[in-house]
């Protein structure tokens, strides 16, 4: 999982990893390993991004959903 949409979020909030890392108490290569998909988000971390961008109802298409999950929801015309 890649977290494109999270990352779209985030320049749209003009919010760079390093602010987002500081703010959620992770360094900044260890978030970048996560948005790459290199290491898993801890829920405490999910927490505080849904927090600080006020995402709670849409958690699960932050984090669980990657692109082909986007494709499906897209083909059976729910969003």
């Amino acid at each position: 999982m890649r977290y494109s949409k999270l990352r779209g979020l985030m320049a749209e909030k003009n919010i760079s990893q390093k602010q987002l890392a500081t703010e959620i108490g992770l360094n900044e290569s260890t978030l970048n390993a996560k948005l790459a998909g290199k290491a898993k988000f801890r829920a405490d971390e999910i927490v505080a991004i849904a927090s600080k961008f006020d995402i709670f109802g849409h958690i699960e298409e932050y984090f669980f959903c990657d692109d082909t999950c986007e494709n499906h929801k897209k083909s059976v015309g729910t969003s």
